[in-house]
């Protein structure tokens, strides 16, 4: 039973209540201007909180916990590959829960699935064909951080603003941890793991807060390139993007991997080409400058880069990709994921090898481990966000899309995100060709990062 105030009692038929011309009975249309008067609100209280607020309320705490854990995974993923990847899967999963009961009617990147499944498939046909079914947990033990992709790409075209501000935390904590790196390759001493790292001349090889100094190079890469989109992607410099520049790029220099060097060069080259203007030309020539500098001062670098040239036999790159196609004359589907080493001895080619673990090559490694299927698939996932993300920029440009002058606008943050995709697939693609960085997790966890918004931004799925 409902409660009845004084105004809500019931009368009785022989005692009708008065009424003027222009009233009438609740839901009945008036006498004077025609509308349906509103139903008598009887016996509710109008302090009570309605009855959808509880849900709104959880879903307002619900998604600002998945946007906490983007942040908070942002800042992890340059510092640990334990927390990075708890951090990301949860970022992932509040997220997907967040858009199933938002956004339902979601598009998901066709570019991204498609590619995604084309990993994934190879790489458990190659273990069946072979038969190896210890290998087939290998693609989600080396590739589930690649099932957050689709999800950061949503999240990305969602809410482009607190994309951007995911990768610039991650810029930050990457800068700091650059900081770190320069100290080491000062002091030589890795205090995280309590070791000494290698010597380089009259310094050491820095591997910031990671176990190698390949894992750090990629990382720092990416790092670098997502300082310097966000410096060049507004109207006007950004400053502290700018801060970050100096740190990112000692830390990547002294950690001596060439890979990531080519691939950092690669991408900054992209960036002012598609940024255009003096801006990013005068930042690019400071740059030049500054490096110029340091190979005049540190030998250490001038050696590194001179045995690039120093070829008195066959590279140990070049041994291992012949060994790698004598590999797929009798595996034309591939040999299976995780299986290099032990069949190296049997395909090996004289000569001397630094490392026989991989392929050391992320397009042969893809074929290898999963045949044509797994290589068109890690085509589509890196070469195609690197189109998907041109594309995305002619058309904002087409349509004259304003950055705003802080920046921190829609637009702005789209375009921001775009050119940091396109710088990053760009590097990743020209590092990947010396060094199997698709397969490192502490650097393809950052890529995830930075090539997500590309696909619904500058994809199909942002057109329709």
């Amino acid at each position: 039973m409902r409660e009845s105030g004084d105004d809500d009692r019931e009368r009785p038929a022989s005692d009708p209540a008065p009424a003027s011309a222009s009233e009438a009975p609740a839901g009945q249309p008036s006498s004077v201007t025609g509308l349906l008067r509103p139903e008598a609100d009887a016996g509710v209280d109008s302090t009570r909180v309605p009855r959808g607020a509880p849900e709104v309320m959880r879903r307002a705490l619900f998604t600002r916990a998945a946007e906490f854990a983007l942040l908070a995974c942002a800042a992890l993923v340059p510092v640990s590959l334990a927390a990075g990847q708890t951090f990301l899967a949860l970022a992932a999963l509040l997220w997907l829960l967040v858009l199933l009961r938002t956004d339902a009617s979601a598009r998901w990147p066709r570019e991204l699935l498609l590619g995604l499944l084309l990993v994934f498939a190879g790489e458990w046909l190659a273990c069946l064909v072979n038969r190896v079914p210890a290998h087939l947990v290998d693609p989600l033990r080396k590739h589930g951080v690649l099932l957050a992709l689709p999800i950061l790409a949503v999240v990305a075209r969602r809410d482009p603003v607190l994309y951007r501000r995911a990768i610039a935390v991650a810029a930050v904590v990457a800068a700091i941890v650059g900081v770190y790196a320069v100290w080491q390759h000062w002091s030589g001493v890795d205090l995280l793991r309590e070791r000494v790292l290698e010597a380089r001349g009259a310094g050491f090889m820095a591997t910031g807060c990671f176990s190698h100094h390949l894992s750090y190079g990629g990382s720092a890469m990416l790092a670098l390139l997502a300082a310097a989109g966000l410096a060049a992607g507004g109207e006007r410099w950004r400053g502290l993007p700018l801060l970050l520049v100096p740190p990112l790029g000692l830390g990547l220099l002294w950690c001596f991997a060439r890979s990531s060097w080519a691939g950092a060069f690669v991408g900054l080259l992209v960036l002012v080409i598609a940024r255009r203007g003096r801006r990013p030309l005068v930042l690019v020539a400071i740059g030049l400058l500054a490096v110029l500098g340091i190979l005049v001062a540190d030998t250490s670098v001038r050696a590194r880069l001179g045995e690039t040239f120093a070829m008195s036999e066959p590279p140990p790159r070049l041994l291992l990709f012949k060994t790698s196609l004598r590999m797929l004359a009798d595996h034309p589907l591939g040999i299976g994921p995780g299986r290099f080493s032990e069949l190296f001895p049997i395909y090996r080619v004289p000569g001397r090898y630094l490392s026989t673990v991989h392929a050391h090559s992320d397009p042969m490694r893809a074929l290898l481990d999963g045949g044509p299927l797994a290589l068109a698939g890690y085509l589509v996932l890196v070469a195609g966000t690197f189109v998907a993300a041109a594309r995305g920029l002619r058309a904002a440009a087409a349509r004259g899309v304003a950055t705003g002058a802080g920046g921190m606008l829609p637009a702005a943050a789209r375009r921001d995100l775009l050119l940091i995709s396109l710088a990053a697939a760009a590097a990743f693609l020209v590092a990947g060709l010396f060094q199997t960085y698709f397969w490192d997790q502490e650097v393809v966890m950052l890529w995830v990062l930075l090539a997500a918004p590309a696909m619904t931004l500058g994809g199909r799925t942002a057109r329709s």
